[in-house]
């Protein structure tokens, strides 16, 4: 598995489990390494499951017989005949479970031989199955890759969405709360003024003569 197009640098053991972001393309290549140049590679069968298991029976199947069974799966040129190379957009089934693993059945054929396998074309359409062939000295082997994950910054980012909406409200009432105390005690202060800068009343003295 790669992480681009250019095929240069692949995902190391180490770099397990690795974060995708759903519709992203992923980047994959399936290729023999041998001696020998007369021998060439196809991805038969590739699936995802949501465990190491390649039997489990829960499965995303994206290329079957040889030929693409998601319609985002698209062929890229290789290097060599001994390898292939593909993409395909990021799936939901990533997204439903917490991990996923990549799994590949691959054929091995003699490229010399234009009845093989690995000679067999997709129909036009590009989904479907290869044509049948009646060789059986091709030789089957089984790949698997991962796990897959959904990247972490997208759900960090619905989660800290859900808190802006629901830590909106106390901060609105405090900051309301804030503006009351400034207006009753700018009241209070114009009070106390209005009360200091009032002139003294007259008292009534009593009538009579003095003594």
């Amino acid at each position: 598995m790669f992480p681009d197009k250019r095929f240069v640098s692949p995902y190391m053991k180490d770099d397990f489990p690795v974060a995708v972001v759903l519709r992203k393309l992923l980047f994959f290549e399936v290729s023999v390494t041998s001696g020998d140049k007369q021998l060439s590679i196809v991805a038969d069968r590739c699936y995802a499951t949501p465990t190491q298991d390649q039997k489990n029976s829960l499965k995303y199947e994206f290329i079957r017989k040889g030929c693409p069974n998601d319609e985002t799966v698209k062929y890229h040129s290789a290097p060599s005949i001994g390898a292939q190379r593909f993409s395909l957009e990021a799936f939901k089934f990533i997204a439903k479970h917490p991990f996923v693993f990549v799994h590949c059945h691959v054929i091995i054929c003699n490229a010399t031989d234009p009845g093989s396998k690995c000679a067999k074309k997709c129909p036009s359409s590009g989904r479907g199955r290869r044509e049948a062939s009646d060789h059986v000295t091709d030789d089957v082997y089984s790949l698997a890759q991962g796990p897959l994950l959904l990247a972490r910054e997208k759900r960090e980012e619905k989660r800290g969405n859900v808190l802006d909406k629901s830590g909106s409200s106390p901060t609105l009432l405090m900051a309301l709360f804030v503006m009351c105390v400034a207006c009753l005690a700018g009241t209070a202060l114009m009070i106390f003024k209005k009360s200091r800068d009032k002139p003294a009343g007259y008292a009534v003295l009593a009538s009579g003569d003095p003594k």
